[in-house]
């Protein structure tokens, strides 16, 4: 029972969304006074087809000259979120991100290393 959610300004052209969350429905729900116009269901974003409706938020394909309706430009939160759904282990890791022995271990590391579902299940088991 939860949903994807952005803010967009309906008043600018291709309704850029930013500020990504996944909430609770019902009370956790931002109102669009909030500007959290885009929702979607948490399970309509999910899986193969959720993969696919997320992917098509950031370009419309080859079989659909023209951009997406939707432009992203919260790059970091929609990333984010895509990582939060489809990478194993990354829900649950990113709660010691801010964690000094985190950060210490992937200070040098590059931008692929920390978020293989491998090395996320690491920072998961290494809780002490």
């Amino acid at each position: 029972m939860g949903l994807v959610v952005a803010r967009h300004d309906s008043t600018l052209p291709n309704r850029p969304l930013s500020d990504w969350k996944i909430v609770h429905k019902g009370e956790c729900d931002p109102t669009a006074q909030a500007g959290f116009m885009f929702n979607l269901d948490l399970k309509d974003m999910v899986g193969p087809e959720g993969h696919a409706r997320l992917l098509s938020m950031l370009s419309a394909g080859p079989l659909q000259g023209g951009g997406p309706s939707n432009r992203i430009v919260d790059f970091d939160g929609f990333v984010d979120i895509f990582r939060r759904l489809h990478t194993p282990f990354y829900e649950e890791a990113r709660r010691r991100f801010d964690d000094p022995d985190v950060q210490e271990r992937f200070s040098a590391a590059n931008e692929v290393l920390p978020y293989l579902p491998d090395v996320l299940e690491t920072i998961v088991n290494d809780q002490n």
